[in-house]
């Protein structure tokens, strides 16, 4: 009886919840809420809702501004609206939890990733104070995931960032892309990194290469980073060759025949 009147209360529960949101908020509010946790029957069906509802990215985008703009960004995503991305990017400024940038990357294509990767460009080289740490990560992990090496001054201004998250996505990033004289740019910044950023890059140039690493071993001695290193194995250093005693030389009869003879 007591499972009946739970299954009973869970059922009105939902109902009311969903009566509630239908009531106070737009349909397609609710219907974008369906597309995340759901089963796949009602996922698809609020899709095609969905679908019916905004045929082009442009009855969306008027959502932006407003404030159902998290659902209308899973809306654009859900619909695949990459032609959005270029009414998008002049929103980046005001994206203080970067959804918005996730959203963007979410809609990447072949035609859009130059115009997104020149936004994010100017905006990762202006002052990082203004862009918060969300949004930050999301453009890091766009030139990442594309191996597309960031500026010199892009990875400097990450690698002095405050925030231990973004040290660390600077540090993947230089470790997958491809990057010349990544030695010489990291070894003179590594004595002010997070000791997890340094285990991190330590552990990457082993990859590549392994005296760089070997040194960092033997030269930073943070717990940290001492843990990282105990990981990996370096080849040994080589033995010095064992002295060998000169034996001494038998003499032969002849030559005591000749020393005789010498007398």
């Amino acid at each position: 009886m007591l499972s009946v009147l739970i299954s009973l209360f869970l059922g009105l529960s939902s109902f009311a919840i969903e009566t509630h949101l239908t009531a106070f908020h737009p349909e397609w509010v609710v219907q974008s809420r369906q597309l995340i946790g759901e089963s796949d029957a009602k996922r698809n069906k609020a899709l095609e809702m969905l679908r019916e509802r905004f045929p082009s990215a442009d009855a969306v985008l008027k959502e932006i501004d407003s404030d159902y703009r998290p659902y209308a960004l899973d809306v654009l995503v859900a619909l695949n609206f990459p032609d959005s991305v270029e009414r998008l990017l002049p929103h980046l400024d005001r994206d203080k939890d970067g959804a918005l940038t996730l959203a963007v990357n979410a809609l990447l294509n072949n035609e859009n990733h130059p115009q997104i990767a020149e936004r994010y460009g100017q905006l990762l080289t202006g002052p990082l104070e203004k862009l918060t740490t969300p949004q930050i990560l999301a453009m890091v992990d766009f030139f990442t995931h594309l191996k597309r090496p960031c500026s010199d001054a892009i990875c400097e201004a990450l690698f002095k960032h405050p925030r231990l998250e973004v040290q660390q996505a600077a540090a993947l990033h230089l470790a997958v892309t491809p990057k010349a004289d990544k030695t010489a740019f990291l070894k003179p910044r590594l004595p002010d990194l997070f000791p997890q950023v340094r285990a991190q890059i330590m552990l990457a140039l082993y990859k590549e290469e392994k005296k760089e690493a070997e040194r960092i071993c033997n030269n930073d001695q943070d717990p940290i980073v001492q843990s990282a290193c105990g990981q990996v194995e370096f080849a040994p250093p080589p033995k010095p060759k064992p002295k060998t005693k000169k034996k001494p030389i038998k003499k032969t009869t002849k030559d005591k025949k000749k020393k005789k003879e010498k007398k």
